[in-house]
């Protein structure tokens, strides 16, 4: 059964993987720094470090297989629409967000001065990167890593989507989710997280599981 603590474990696995890419996978950092590793060459660490990125595939997969299941149960005594649904969710995953950002706000403008100019002093582009919407519109982040928050958000808003595919065409969604993106244009690229339909196959993937039960098998 796919409990909450392997799910803590696998997160876990994913944070060390992250970290690992972000330490490791700028040639110019590591010789800059001159760094000393035990078990593999310096030349050798930048492809292991770039092949950890796939922590990025393992956050997406537990984020639309636990938000499936969630969709699923919000029937019963505490029944919530579509809607409640989405906002509910929208709202929890800002609400973590944006404690974070203040924090990153002001010690950006402590560290290396005003961060409105990340922003080129624009009220709204700083808006968009409140509500971590700036990578889908291509504006100034303060962090690259924050490009996630906006592909979470759109896999909250798929997920009543797919879970209606996935009720209809069960595991089959899989090899659909693998041939569509080949001729949909790829309309959202990020600079930080490459092309958002790179997720998609690992999404459909996730909420099929969840649909089907197969973790809990």
């Amino acid at each position: 059964m796919f409990t909450k603590a392997e799910t803590a474990r696998v997160i876990g696995i994913g944070i060390l993987l992250l970290l690992f890419h972000h330490l490791f996978y700028n040639v110019d950092f590591v010789e800059k720094t001159k760094m000393e590793f035990l078990f593999l060459s310096e030349d050798r660490i930048q492809p292991v470090a770039v092949m950890a990125r796939v922590c990025v595939w393992l956050f997406v997969f537990l984020s639309a297989y636990g938000l499936s299941l969630q969709y699923q149960k919000r029937g019963g005594a505490n029944s919530e629409s579509t809607l409640q649904f989405l906002i509910r969710r929208w709202f929890s995953l800002m609400k973590a967000f944006w404690p974070v950002y203040v924090f990153v706000f002001f010690g950006y403008w402590i560290v290396r001065g005003n961060p409105m100019r990340v922003y080129e002093n624009s009220v709204i582009r700083m808006i968009a990167d409140v509500f971590a919407v700036s990578d889908f519109f291509q504006t100034g982040l303060l962090s690259g890593v924050w490009w996630y928050m906006c592909l979470a958000q759109i896999i909250v808003l798929l997920i009543p989507l797919i879970d209606s595919l996935c009720e209809r065409l069960g595991m089959a969604v899989v090899p659909i989710g693998f041939l569509l993106p080949q001729f949909i244009p790829d309309s959202i690229h990020s600079k930080y997280g490459g092309s958002y339909l790179n997720y998609f196959l690992v999404i459909l993937l996730a909420a099929a599981c969840a649909k089907g039960d197969v973790l809990n098998n």
